[in-house]
């Protein structure tokens, strides 16, 4: 979402004039931050990239996502795919929390 405004971005950038109305770039940032942050996990796990306006993730780019884990995790991969696929990100984020975690 956030690379609507990238163009808006380099122009103040570069002191040029603004491409897109301050309203404008105000709301798109709004949508953003309300998206991509606030229903994205209550923003325990800050910004997301690649989440629907209703804040769950795009399950397109889940799926691109799984394909980077290696082959050999087959089993790793068909849980994850079958989540992603059935719209569970909940259990998905669950499933895949301790494997991530710092502590």
């Amino acid at each position: 979402m956030a690379d609507q405004l990238c163009g808006q971005f380099y122009t103040r950038l570069l002191s040029l004039p603004d491409i897109v109305p301050s309203d404008r770039a105000i709301s798109a940032l709004t949508t953003i931050y309300d998206a991509c942050f606030l229903k994205f996990q209550n923003g325990e796990f800050g910004a997301a990239n690649g989440v629907l306006p209703n804040g769950l993730p795009d399950t397109n780019l889940v799926i691109e996502l799984i394909k980077e884990i290696p082959k050999t995790e087959t089993l790793l991969i068909l849980s994850l795919t079958k989540l992603a696929r059935q719209f569970e990100f909940e259990k998905l984020v669950e499933f895949t929390e301790p494997l991530i975690s710092n502590n």
